[in-house]
């Protein structure tokens, strides 16, 4: 994937630092996240708390990460995060200002909060806290942003939009604009009615484990990407372009960098969009169907 994203010049990327431990990094990984800095690319670390939870890895721990976080290797890093937070809001938002204030102290980039939410004893995410919890910790910090997972966000697409609403009406108590990151989001609708409702900025695994239809702005099966080979003919990146022409580039590659090309432009659209209401429901009618519209519009009061 690092691969990918160098080659094709993403400008974001998003590494973990899970992935540059000492017994999975590779010289050429190095390598390459120097020369994405060189070229003014933003590098921001993760935790590589999500690979340690999802591979039930026992042996990642806040030393692990503190080597890499020491190798200054990223622009921006991710605090080492609590994924299973118990306690209040205020109690949780002060464990997560101390993580990030420890963290600091091993890197001249700035380090930034990651906001988990406890559970209740169904094991479903009290969702009504994050505005509090968030609001406790960008007061304390003032960071350039703040993440919570998409996962607790809701159960539901309307529920994960809705709270980030509520989260940005409390953030807007601030002085200051406080940018939020939502972890673990790639899908284009997803994108666009979270940044509708509040949200700033995004990452996933979409572009690399779907393709996307460029007409429709829909993902489907990785292995789908034949049936939409033919837009990569008015891709507007050249390495899209030589990527779909060329034989020797094999079915993955083309696949990830008519993914790239999409969304690289697909973003600009939606941040010219979100400029005046006009333009951001003119956009959103054509990424969904009429139904789903005036469904979203009568859901999503304020959002729409």
């Amino acid at each position: 994937a690092l691969k990918a994203l160098d080659v094709f010049g993403a400008k974001p990327i998003l590494v973990s630092a899970y992935d540059l431990a000492e017994t999975r990094r590779t010289k050429e990984m190095v390598r390459r996240l120097k020369r994405q800095r060189k070229k003014d690319s933003i590098v921001l670390l993760d935790s590589g708390n999500y690979e340690k939870f999802r591979l039930d890895d026992s042996k990642w721990r806040m030393r692990n990460f503190h080597r890499v976080l020491a190798m200054e290797l990223h622009d921006l890093a991710f605090s080492f995060d609590d994924l299973f937070p118990t306690g209040s809001p205020r109690e949780i938002a002060a464990a997560s200002v101390r993580a990030v204030l420890r963290d600091q102290k091993l890197t001249r980039a700035p380090v930034l909060p990651i906001a988990h939410l406890p559970r209740n004893r169904a094991g479903e995410y009290r969702v009504e806290l994050a505005p509090e919890l968030l609001f406790r910790i960008s007061d304390s910090l003032q960071p350039r942003m703040i993440a919570i997972p998409e996962r607790e966000l809701g159960a539901s697409l309307f529920s994960r939009v809705s709270t980030i609403r509520e989260i940005r009406q409390k953030l807007q108590e601030l002085n200051y604009y406080q940018p939020i990151h939502v972890l673990g989001t790639g899908n284009p609708i997803t994108i666009a009615l979270l940044t509708a409702a509040g949200a700033d900025s995004f990452d996933g695994l979409e572009w690399c484990r779907y393709v996307a239809d460029v007409t429709t702005s829909t993902l489907h099966h990785f292995q789908h990407y034949e049936l939409f080979q033919y837009q990569d003919e008015l891709a507007t990146s050249p390495i899209a372009l030589e990527a779909a022409a060329d034989p020797k580039v094999d079915y993955a590659g083309k696949t990830v960098f008519h993914n790239l090309d999409f969304y690289t432009v697909w973003i600009a659209k939606l941040r010219a969009a979100i400029q005046n209401e006009r333009r951001l429901v003119e956009f959103m009618t054509k990424l969904l169907s009429e139904e789903a519209m005036e469904l979203a519009k009568s859901t999503l009061t304020g959002v729409l």
